[in-house]
């Protein structure tokens, strides 16, 4: 197991990646130092997080106003894909299922320790959230 501590929130647009706006790639670093600081012991080298899309924000749930925390504790296998993930608590099932699919698609650089591959355990809070002018997936700052 490992610490989580985070810094405060980052705010995420719903449904963009680092691909579509300058300003997401500011986001996804911000996301690979969250990430970075759940490891003890330390790796060989720096996370790489490749890929990191966010869940949609289906129309349908927006009018429904449903809003909510997703946390998910999941594994990074030694190949870099997403292993097992597990929801936290009892979310909207309809906001941990959209977390858990964008999560899947997560991809990392292989993570080594001592020139051993290893397969490590992270925490990601996500938060649903409506604003006036557009919604927004917050990932949460972890206790």
């Amino acid at each position: 197991m490992t610490a989580c501590t985070t810094p405060q929130p980052a705010r995420y647009k719903v449904g963009h990646d680092r691909t579509e706006r300058p300003e997401a790639a500011a986001q996804h670093s911000l996301l690979q130092q969250v990430l970075e600081r759940q490891v003890n012991p330390p790796l060989d080298g720096p996370i790489r997080l490749l890929e990191a899309p966010l869940p949609p924000y289906p129309p349908a749930l927006r009018r429904a106003k449903v809003e909510g925390e997703v946390r998910v504790r999941f594994q990074v296998l030694p190949d870099g894909t997403v292993g097992p993930a597990m929801v936290q608590g009892e979310p909207p099932p309809a906001l941990a299922n959209l977390a858990l699919e964008s999560l899947r698609q997560w991809r990392f650089a292989p993570m080594s320790r001592h020139g051993v591959p290893v397969a490590q355990w992270f925490e990601q809070p996500f938060k649903f959230q409506l604003a006036p002018a557009a919604p927004r997936l917050v990932p949460a700052a972890a206790p």
